[in-house]
Formats: structure tokens, C-alpha cells, sequence
């Protein structure tokens, strides 16, 4: 199975199975609509003989040689040497890139460099608290000492309008 969704539908057909067995056990007429969705539910999840894979078939020789490869079997011709224009493409594109990375002199300096941007930034984060303005605020605290200052007699609720 290749999938979630034909795992769901190959649980919905085995319920049909399931379903079908029990009513023609019971001698329900109504058996001919659950055969027509049986068949096509096992339609649409391709699993027609035709469809189905045993696990030791190959569709490709090139499962034949991956199957024969994991077991530990090597070519017996493939010793290293370049035989064709292949090979040859192959050592190229290898030699390009051992030059392209190992003999590249900026790129282990910049990693270097950025490297050390992230600790200095590390560093500065710990260090300055500039996600915490006052750590220690207590609203109840500021409320009481802007509001004490106002006396209760001192406080006019009409706002000077003697109403």
C-alpha cells in the first residue's frame, strides 16, 4: 500500500467484506448494493489483480540491482578505473568540487565571522534587559502613590463647576 489513504480505503473495504458476509448469513435482499460498492471502492484503490505486486517481483532491473546491492553483491567490472566518457564526467564534477570547497578560502572565514555575529548578538541579548523595562512593577504601588497625592477633601468630583 502507498499511502494513508489507500490504508483508509482498504479498512472501508474489509468492513464491506464484513458487512456483505453478515447479511447474505442473514438473507437480506439487499446484498446487490453493497457487492457494487465493494467493487468499485476495490476499483478505485487499485487493488484488481492486475494492480497487485507480490514484495519479490521488480517492475525495473534496476530493482533487480538494487535488490542484488543490498544483500552485498558489487559489480565485478567496477574496480575504480574510468572506462568511459561517463566516468570521466564523474571524476570532473568530483575534482570541481573538492576545488570549489576545500581550496575556497572565504567561505571558512565568513562562516567564522558569523559565527561570532551570533555570539557578540548572544551576548548583548543577555546582557541588556531591553525586553524588560521595569522588571519590578507593581500596579497597585504606582496607583497609591499617584492617587495619594489627592486628599480626599482636596478632591472636588464636580471638577470646579459647584454643581
Amino acid at each position: 500500500m502507498s499511502g494513508s489513504l489507500q490504508e483508509d480505503q482498504a479498512r472501508k473495504i474489509c468492513k464491506l467484506s464484513l458487512e456483505i458476509d453478515s447479511r447474505i448469513r442473514a438473507g437480506d435482499k439487499e446484498v446487490d448494493k453493497f457487492l457494487a460498492s465493494y467493487d468499485k471502492l476495490i476499483k478505485a484503490a487499485e487493488f484488481t489483480p492486475k494492480n497487485t505486486k507480490n514484495a519479490a517481483d521488480f517492475d525495473s532491473f534496476a530493482e533487480v540491482g538494487m535488490w542484488l546491492e543490498k544483500r552485498g553483491r558489487q559489480n565485478k567490472f567496477y574496480d575504480g578505473t574510468t572506462r568511459d566518457i561517463i566516468d570521466e564526467s564523474i571524476k570532473n564534477i568530483e575534482a570541481y568540487n573538492q576545488r570549489l570547497y576545500i581550496n575556497e578560502g572565504g567561505i571558512g572565514d565568513e562562516i567564522t565571522k558569523r559565527i561570532e555575529a551570533l555570539k557578540n548578538a548572544t551576548k548583548f541579548e543577555e546582557s541588556s534587559n531591553i525586553y524588560d523595562i521595569q522588571p519590578e512593577f507593581d500596579v497597585d504601588e504606582y496607583e497609591n502613590e499617584v492617587y495619594g497625592k489627592y486628599e480626599e477633601d482636596e478632591f472636588d468630583p464636580t471638577g470646579g463647576m459647584g454643581v
